[in-house]
């Protein structure tokens, strides 16, 4: 079981919404504006694909690519 002083830092504080650039207040919300923009963001990506390293900064950079529209975290280790 988990400290119960523990502030998980990708969610809205009081909440279960991952901190989020979009204004979302809800898990709704959230996941509404999470897949439409990701869905845009993942056809650049086959126009434009991420470099092939096999390794860590790879999936990096696809969730950097996928997701920094939605969260100012994206792609990276807080």
């Amino acid at each position: 079981m988990g400290s119960p002083d523990f502030v998980d830092p990708y969610l809205i504080p009081g909440t279960a919404v991952l901190r989020n650039l979009v204004g979302a207040d809800s898990v709704t919300m959230l996941t509404t504006a999470e897949g439409d923009l990701s869905f845009v963001r993942a056809l650049e990506i086959l126009d434009d694909p991420v470099p092939i390293t096999n390794d860590l900064t790879e999936l990096k950079e696809i969730h950097r690519r996928l997701f920094h529209d939605v969260f100012d975290w994206a792609g990276t280790f807080d």
